[in-house]
């Protein structure tokens, strides 16, 4: 079987190159013929290791290169560069003739499926059905008292970005199959002909679990607005004097560090409060945790979820779209809380922080739940729907 990711590139950290690294890595290593098509690697060494019989191409479009740029003129320069990138993966896609065509970015999305070289042609999506609506929310509530101004100007962003959302919903009908991660959001498309959920497989593994003995609850992402760290250390900064001993320790870096690290002093808490930054080697992290913790305004699939239930580490999580309620079975690996509920957070917080037993029982269930989520089983889905699509083609 021959199959062709199309991606941006894999030249920096992210859970979509990340994911897309282990998938592509994965079907070669069974003996699939694959390619990975990029529009902006550049010669960039990749961030995630690539299976050297992977085949791959770049296209040297340089999408990367006017995501800076002021809104008009790089909209300009998207429509240029979405010309040459249709015309440049168009010839590939004649030359190497794949089965199957996979999309799980947002600029061949446009025009992947216009191609006539015979492949099916699947779109994935890797983030909440609304996401760059949540984007911009997450923005302006992050913003301390802003102005009608603020308010007016993110609440056209949010209006833009629900048009975009339908603009993408009517490219993803024309594709074969839109594969989805979680039940949540396969909601919002019941208008496709076939939708398909598969989550994303567990990331990493451990050679043993978390212990829960050490008094440190876990956090981990991007220093940005979407994943509501601030709200996060509101939530310790409530009850962190009561229990001295404990640590809340955040992975990640990000441009709103010198933010929250204003609002730690602020509180008081700058010796419970750990800022780590980013590092390669978090497994002895999640290790030493005994509680992972996340008030995310919006997810797709949290990898951070995936790896902490495969550590065997119990979870307490706003109910954001989405992601939570798919890992999460509220009460028995963890709890599941509305957003925005501080106080209730709060009480599941204290509550694992004081019930070592019911911790330990949560951790092994979470550790139960990840097993749904071996790359075996996860990766045997995606066989099996790549082979149903092709049997479904030849009988046609």
């Amino acid at each position: 079987m021959k199959i062709a990711y199309c991606l941006l590139g894999i030249y920096k950290a992210g859970g979509l190159e990340r994911i897309t690294a282990s998938k592509v890595n994965y079907f070669a290593s069974v003996g699939y013929d694959v390619y990975l098509i990029t529009s902006s690697q550049a010669g960039r060494d990749f961030y995630y290791s690539i299976d050297p019989r992977v085949k791959h191409i770049d296209l040297d479009v340089r999408h990367d290169l006017y995501e800076q740029l002021p809104r008009v003129r790089a909209y300009i320069e998207s429509v240029k560069k979405g010309h040459l990138h249709r015309k440049r993966l168009e010839r590939v896609l004649m030359e190497i003739r794949p089965d199957i065509t996979i999309v799980p970015g947002y600029h061949e999305n446009k025009f992947a499926y216009k191609i006539k070289d015979g492949s099916l042609k699947i779109i994935e999506h890797h983030s909440a059905k609304y996401w760059n609506v949540y984007m911009y929310s997450s923005v302006l509530n992050a913003i301390p008292n802003p102005s009608l101004k603020t308010r007016l100007s993110f609440h056209i962003r949010m209006l833009w970005g629900r048009l975009m959302t339908a603009k993408y919903s009517w490219h993803d009908r024309h594709y074969d199959v839109l594969v989805l991660l979680t039940e949540e959001d396969r909601q919002g498309f019941k208008w496709h002909r076939h939708t398909e959920v598969i989550p994303n497989p567990r990331p990493m593994e451990f050679d043993s679990t978390a212990l829960l003995d050490a008094p440190i609850i876990l956090g981990v992402g991007r220093l940005i607005p979407s994943k509501n760290f601030g709200e996060l250390i509101s939530i310790w900064g409530k009850m962190a004097k009561d229990y001295p001993d404990w640590k809340l320790q955040i992975l990640g870096g990000g441009y709103k560090k010198e933010n929250l690290e204003a609002q730690i002093k602020e509180l008081g808490v700058e010796s419970q409060v750990e800022l780590l930054g980013d590092t390669k080697k978090v497994a002895p992290y999640y290790l030493n945790a005994s509680i992972s913790v996340s008030t995310s305004a919006y997810e797709g699939f949290p990898l951070f979820m995936l790896e902490s239930i495969t550590a065997g580490i119990p979870l307490i999580s706003y109910a954001c779209p989405c992601g939570p309620r798919d890992i999460i079975n509220d009460g028995s690996n963890g709890f599941v809380v509305e957003m925005g509920d501080q106080e209730t957070f709060v009480t599941r917080l204290r509550t694992l922080i004081e019930d070592v037993n019911l911790r330990k029982q949560m951790g092994h269930n979470a550790r139960e739940t990840a097993e749904l989520y071996t790359p075996e089983r996860v990766m045997e889905r995606w066989r099996s729907l790549f082979a149903s699509l092709l049997e479904s083609k030849k009988e046609s």
